[in-house]
């Protein structure tokens, strides 16, 4: 028994010996856990290239974008930025903005301008944020920062709602040879408008009562011509409301959403919209818009639960 384990005790030690030898040396490589090929095949794989296509008859979500040209200026810092002129028709049968369903993405070289606010502002500026009316064609433009003045930028638009879309609306444009600014449009001057035709001027919203029944144009801080409209607002619900909170009012001239102003002579009724209304209660409150034309105004108020809506139009030419 001693000669038998002395024996198996030999094998090991030559075997560990043998084992010993064929350890590398400091001047070997020891290969690669995966076969060469497969390394190899993994260092080759690369992303697939994405193809761009135009997006047909240049729209997208309904809104249709022409590019008509751009400038240098400088933004409110002082710095050179980029203002696009585009002309965006709303094709769809729903009124919306263009940056609602359309977002841009603008690159200089490899890197992205973000949107800035110009130094001096042209009356263009600001309407792609607002809602247009279907089958309106109106002038947008958009501001971006330059990373610098002599490389070519890429103006694209995208669903807003998928950026990874290979469809696109874009132009690129030389810096060095940019074309001259449109001729003046904004929109087309709509002297009866008729979307809110067949509506009633009062009814009941959602458990609210509401009503616009008085308007007036008004001289604006900057001496430009404003209207402000009067709403009365009843809360019959259980519940202490903020209008804004609960109904949407939509104001709009020659089919285009217009913004607010800020009235020479400011009445109580100017800073009473975002009260507090208790149940029972009823509210007058005013809202001031900056006129854009002497077109007639079209108001409507309507629910962000249902389709019920009142209405009315107001004419401001004198």
């Amino acid at each position: 028994m001693k000669k038998y384990i002395a024996a198996v005790l030999s094998c090991a030690m030559a075997v560990s010996l043998v084992g010993c030898t064929n350890e590398p040396s400091n001047n070997e490589v020891v290969p690669s856990a995966l076969p060469t090929t497969e390394a190899t095949q993994v260092l080759k794989t690369s992303a697939p290239k994405i193809t761009y296509s135009p997006a047909e008859n240049n729209t997208i979500n309904g809104m249709k974008v022409e590019f008509e040209g751009a400038e240098i200026i400088q933004d409110q810092d002082f710095n050179p930025a980029l203002r696009v002129y585009i002309l965006v028709t709303n094709i769809s049968d729903v009124t919306q903005s263009l940056n609602a369903v359309l977002a841009p993405r603008v690159m200089q070289g490899d890197i992205m301008l973000n949107t800035v606010k110009p130094l001096s502002s042209v009356r263009y500026d600001g309407v792609s944020e607002l809602d247009i009316r279907p089958g309106t064609v109106v002038r947008c433009t958009e501001v971006f920062a330059l990373s610098n003045t002599s490389e070519n930028v890429e103006v694209a638009y995208y669903d807003v709602m998928g950026m990874g879309d290979t469809n696109r609306i874009s132009k690129v444009f030389d810096l060095n040879a940019l074309s001259e600014k449109p001729d003046v449009f904004f929109v087309e001057l709509v002297p009866e408008p008729g979307f809110v035709d067949g509506f009633e001027n009062a009814g009941a919203i959602d458990g609210f009562e509401v009503s616009l029944e008085k308007y007036e144009t008004v001289d604006l801080i900057d001496g430009e011509k404003g209207i402000r409209i009067y709403v009365d607002f009843k809360n019959n619900t259980a519940n202490t409301v903020v209008f804004s909170n609960e109904l949407i009012l939509n104001i709009f001239q020659d089919n285009v959403e217009l913004v607010q102003g800020e009235p020479a002579d400011a009445v109580t009724e100017d800073n009473l919209r975002d009260n507090e209304l208790k149940s029972g209660r009823t509210l007058t409150f005013a809202v001031v818009c900056r006129l854009t034309s002497e077109s007639p105004v079209e108001v409507e108020i309507g629910s962000y639960q249902s389709d019920t809506k009142i209405g009315t139009v107001y004419t401001v030419a004198e």
